[in-house]
Order: C-alpha cells, then sequence, then structure tokens
C-alpha cells in the first residue's frame, strides 16, 4: 500500500488542488497518481524533482514509496515469468540502484522491462479493467439521477454513490471525482480504501466497466 503523493497544505488547498486536477486523467485517482509519477521521474532525469514536487504539491516520500514498490512488483511479475525482461535478471534493489543514475530514461523500470511489457500503458480501458480484477469486491455503484425532459444537466448533489455493505457513501474531497457529474456512462466504480468519520467517504477510485459480479 501507499499513500497519495498529493499533499493539501491547509492554508494553499486550492491551489494545491488545481495542481491537483492539472494531472487529472480519465476520471481516474490512480491514473492521475501515476501521471504524476512520470513527471516526477521524467524531472529526476534532469535532477529537478525537488522542485517538480514543490510547484506541484507533491510529497517526495511517497513517490520515492511508490517507486519502491513498481520495483518490487517488476521484481514479482519477472520471478513468475509473467514478464520476460530486456535485462538477464530483474532484481528490485537493483532497480532502485538503477533509479539513481539519471542516465537512464524516466525511472530505469521500463527499459528493464523492454518495450513489450507495456505496451498497453495507453489502453484506459483495460487498465480500469485491470484495476476492477484488482481492487473487487471494492465496489461502488454510481446512481445518475434522470434528468430526462428537464433540458439540464445533472448537478453534483444529485449524483449518489452506493456500496454493498454501506449503503450510501461521499467521494473524498481530495479526488478527481469529487463533484463529477460525467462518469462517461460507466455505472460502476472501484475504490482503494474507504475511511469513516461523521460518513463514510471512498478513497482513490476509478470508474470502471460492469464487474461479474457487483451484489448491488
Amino acid at each position: 500500500s501507499y499513500r497519495s503523493p498529493f499533499v493539501s497544505p491547509f492554508d494553499k488547498r486550492d491551489e494545491a488542488d488545481a495542481h491537483r486536477r492539472k494531472f487529472a486523467v480519465e476520471n481516474s485517482d490512480a491514473l492521475t497518481i501515476l501521471k504524476a509519477y512520470d513527471g516526477y521521474a521524467e524531472a529526476k532525469m534532469q535532477s529537478k524533482q525537488w522542485a517538480f514536487c514543490q510547484e506541484n504539491f507533491l510529497s517526495i516520500k511517497s513517490l520515492q514509496m511508490i517507486h519502491k514498490l513498481k520495483c518490487e512488483f517488476a521484481e514479482l511479475m519477472y520471478s513468475i515469468g509473467f514478464v520476460n525482461g530486456a535485462a538477464t535478471e530483474i532484481k528490485s534493489r537493483w532497480l532502485e540502484r538503477r533509479a539513481r543514475d539519471n542516465r537512464w530514461p524516466h525511472d530505469g523500470i521500463d527499459a528493464a522491462l523492454g518495450d513489450a511489457a507495456n505496451e498497453n500503458a495507453d489502453n484506459p480501458k483495460l487498465i480500469r479493467a485491470i484495476l476492477a480484477a484488482a481492487l473487487f469486491p471494492n465496489i461502488v455503484r454510481i446512481q445518475m439521477p434522470d434528468t430526462r425532459g428537464t433540458g439540464r444537466a445533472p448537478k453534483a448533489d444529485e449524483v449518489k454513490f452506493f456500496t454493498a455493505l454501506d449503503g450510501a457513501i461521499a467521494i473524498h474531497p481530495q479526488s478527481v471525482n469529487f463533484q463529477c457529474v460525467d462518469f462517461d456512462n460507466l455505472k460502476y466504480m472501484v475504490y482503494h480504501e474507504k475511511v469513516k468519520t461523521s460518513k463514510v467517504t471512498e478513497e482513490n477510485s476509478t470508474p470502471c466497466p460492469p464487474t461479474p459480479k457487483p451484489s448491488l
């Protein structure tokens, strides 16, 4: 697991939110974090990672942890034969050391695994399906209001979200889906975790295609 790399200082919340939305991709918090990570990795190649994180309200420690997890996943996928790799052997510690050398493109992992491992990196439909399978049964049903005949678009407070266990829940204010009214006609989303205070909110959500057994 990992913490979101986006930070929101109390006195600069609006500015931090604007920068976070600059990275927004496909109504997906996961893909938004990935875009921020990619930007960090590119800045690191120029030794500008600290300035990049400060400008975009990002936690460099969280991004470093994401990179560490990425290295571990790369080693795991290589060890079970899921990817072949362009290198002779893939080890997480070797990848982490390699990433410190800014001569390697991006974070060094893509080059080590080879192009075949990332041929679907720009396929959002496939990525959504993978996230749905990985996070199941963390499923939220999206209920859009019926505005037929009204001549107006749905309002954010009219869109409702439900889980099988909790019933009605809310979208976390720091999610790119907070106040969203357009989910590309998708009726479900997956989430990473829930937080319960005065109400239940879900964090890190991604709209996804229908699952085999949503149970909602």
